[in-house]
């Protein structure tokens, strides 16, 4: 594994090319995050992305915030999908080529309607190498919590 360069880290603030797909708004966010043992994530992470580590230390974060605003360019927000609270369970990755990226446990919200409350989950991830295939995901949250919680 190839470590990420100072360019490459600087790299991952710059606006990709082209024109937004969607827009979306983040309000009220919370950074939580916990050191965590390098090789016990590790293990829970697949083929191909690695731990990236700062001060030899690897961390999960776990993030709550509300989402707001939720459309497509060509498209206005609707009431009853484009808010919702979100969390997620994190850790940050590096990929063989040495590009950082985040690597997602789990990505959980919550859509408050006028007759219920209902949670989903998303069984996939974001950023630059850690698109993985939908079972690997779910195994990696099904066990998440025992190996970190050792």
């Amino acid at each position: 594994m190839k470590q990420p360069t100072i360019d490459q880290r600087l790299a991952m603030r710059q606006r990709p090319h082209g024109s937004a797909l969607m827009y979306q708004s983040w309000n009220d966010l919370l950074f939580l995050h916990w050191r965590a043992e390098p090789d016990a994530i590790q293990a829970k992470l697949p083929k191909g992305l690695f731990v990236d580590c700062f001060e030899d230390q690897a961390y999960l974060g776990l993030i709550p915030f509300y989402m707001r605003n939720i459309h497509f360019r060509w498209t206005p927000s609707l009431p009853w999908i484009s808010y919702f609270l979100e969390i997620n369970l994190r850790t940050y990755v590096v990929d063989e080529a040495g590009t950082p990226g985040v690597w997602f446990f789990s990505l959980d919200w919550i859509m408050r309607s006028d007759h219920e409350v209902s949670t989903s989950k998303s069984f996939h991830s974001l950023g630059s190498g850690t698109t993985q295939v939908l079972a690997e995901q779910r195994r990696l949250r099904e066990n998440k919590l025992s190996a970190i919680g050792r």
